[in-house]
């Protein structure tokens, strides 16, 4: 199977790293590919001048034809480690779209105290540039919406925009835009630096803005700042966009009056997610249970289902009573709201799944769909909770996947995948672990977890399973006697039982068990 991780972040799930293949697992959103099968990206950037372009959204119209914005080149440049500092006597103009793939690297014009790639990541994309004369640059990404995939578009990012004291229309800017193919902005985010003190903004979004440096030596005298944010999540729900085809398009703008040092731009991540709760340790002395919302809201407001019109907290962590339904409402920085609600009530997880396996017989490759059907059971009440809070896959082992109902191509044969199931307020946790086959039958693909059996029979000294990973194995005799049997993974040594027939009794670590005849010669 193939190495190709899916990445999201959760509460308590180590962050695993996204391998350079990613861009064939379908579902993930291809941030830093640059021709992602289903993802179309697209960048460019035109004049800016006194704050032209800045809600143009044809681009074109006001624009010179080599300046048609973000639809006139297809992917992202990538000018290498050469793009990633600031020299004020050689800047690098050219490098307005990039990726940046070195963990290690920070941003020097914010003192090296802003990541370029924020942790738990192995990739982030930079549009603008270090420098700015009239530029607006944007990058566009087209893609069709599947929620039954995924219902959240998780947006990560971290801006850095110089304040020269503009009109806002003239200020360096970023905006984060939803549009549809005849671009009409379904969704936007704007942000702008007002506050010479970097105190705060006029965005539509309140951010924490940061003091960097000061305009570098030679360039001019001032006492004004290069402004930066933390690395910001934003949560887009897509669910208003079901089946459709849609843009998601970051545009920064530099200063409007056309001085070259006065730019703006931002470093971003994109991830697909689905809405869900998770809890932390439960603590019995406050007889409640402490939820957490997913991250990218502007407002949390949560309240008993027995009294919705009383807001008991207000923050994305809240302690719930044992016993009490809930739900919070989430606000959205684009204007709409979602709710997600539970039962605060200790949690057992258990994992379930199913799979089918799609692709054509004459090639090597297959496209396996997992379907997650792990559960949540109220210990209180014996019953399933509406909601699912930490899980993950493991895929032949070693690698690491965090989407709901993950897709991904792989290869005839043999495959393990194990679902992990985890509950923050128990500690209690639940794996099930599958062997798939894929194979093809009659030139149709297909998927399934074989049936158990043992070989040779009879036998001497001892028998090979197939079929499974044994987990535990019994000899039953005649007379109903139960007899250990040493095993490995596939193999059962049989040699210290006396000839005759028994009952082979085999535990699979993927919770199978299955009894077998056996003859010992």
């Amino acid at each position: 199977m193939k190495k190709i991780i899916h990445l999201s972040f959760l509460t308590t799930a180590l962050f695993a790293v996204v391998s350079a293949q990613a861009q064939n697992i379908i579902g993930r959103f291809n941030y830093d590919s640059l021709h992602a099968s289903y993802v179309l990206c697209t960048y460019g950037f035109s004049d800016n001048t006194a704050g032209l372009g800045q809600y143009n959204n044809g681009w074109s119209s006001s624009n010179s034809p080599t300046h048609l914005g973000p639809y006139s080149n297809v992917g992202i440049i990538d000018n290498g480690p050469m793009a990633y500092g600031f020299n004020w006597a050689n800047p690098n103009i050219v490098s307005r779209h990039t990726v940046h793939t070195d963990t290690s690297q920070r941003d020097t014009l914010t003192n090296n105290n802003l990541r370029c790639i924020p942790q738990g990541r192995s990739s982030s994309v930079r549009v603008g540039c270090f420098r700015g004369s009239y530029i607006c640059q944007a990058i566009s990404y087209t893609f069709t919406v599947d929620t039954s995939l995924y219902d959240m578009l998780k947006v990560n990012f971290a801006a850095l925009m110089y304040n020269p004291l503009h009109p806002s229309i003239q200020q360096p800017r970023m905006l984060v835009e939803i549009l549809d193919l005849n671009n009409r902005v379904l969704a936007n985010m704007d942000f702008i630096v007002q506050d010479p003190m970097a105190q705060g903004s006029t965005s539509s979004i309140p951010l924490t803005w940061h003091n960097g440096i000061g305009y570098p030596v030679g360039a001019t005298t001032s006492n004004t700042f290069y402004n930066y944010t933390d690395w910001t999540p934003i949560a887009v729900n897509l669910l208003p966009y079901r089946g459709q085809r849609i843009k998601l398009r970051f545009t920064t703008f530099s200063c409007g009056q056309g001085a070259i040092e006065h730019c703006g731009y931002a470093y971003y991540t994109v991830d697909y997610d689905n809405l869900r709760l998770t809890t932390l340790p439960i603590v019995m002395k406050n007889n409640s249970i402490t939820f957490k919302a997913p991250d990218g809201y502007m407002k949390y407001e949560w309240f008993l289902n027995s009294n919705p019109s009383v807001i008991i907290d207000s923050n994305q962590i809240a302690a719930i009573p044992i016993g009490e339904a809930f739900s919070c409402i989430l606000t959205e920085y684009s204007g709409g709201n979602r709710i997600i609600g539970s039962v605060s009530a200790p949690r057992t997880p258990h994992s379930d799944f199913t799979y089918f396996v799609s692709g054509y017989s004459g090639s090597d490759v297959r496209t396996l769909h997992l379907q997650n059907r792990a559960r949540l059971t109220n210990d209180l009440l014996q019953t399933d909770l509406p909601d699912l809070e930490d899980f993950h896959w493991i895929i032949d082992t070693t690698n690491i996947c965090y989407q709901r109902n993950p897709v991904f191509e792989t290869t005839l044969g043999w495959h393990t995948i194990s679902l992990v199931t985890s509950s923050g307020s128990t500690g209690l946790s639940d794996t099930l672990t599958r062997r798939i086959y894929i194979s093809d039958e009659n030139g149709i693909s297909t998927a399934k977890t074989p049936e158990i059996t043992i070989y040779p029979n009879p036998a001497t000294d001892k028998v090979t399973v197939a079929g499974g990973e044994v987990k535990t194995a019994c000899a039953i005799d005649l007379t109903g006697r139960t007899i250990a049997v040493p095993h490995t993974a596939s193999d059962i040594n049989i040699s210290a039982l006396q000839k005759g027939i028994y009952a082979l009794s085999i535990t699979t670590t993927d919770g199978r068990t299955a009894v077998r005849r056996l003859v010992k010669k």
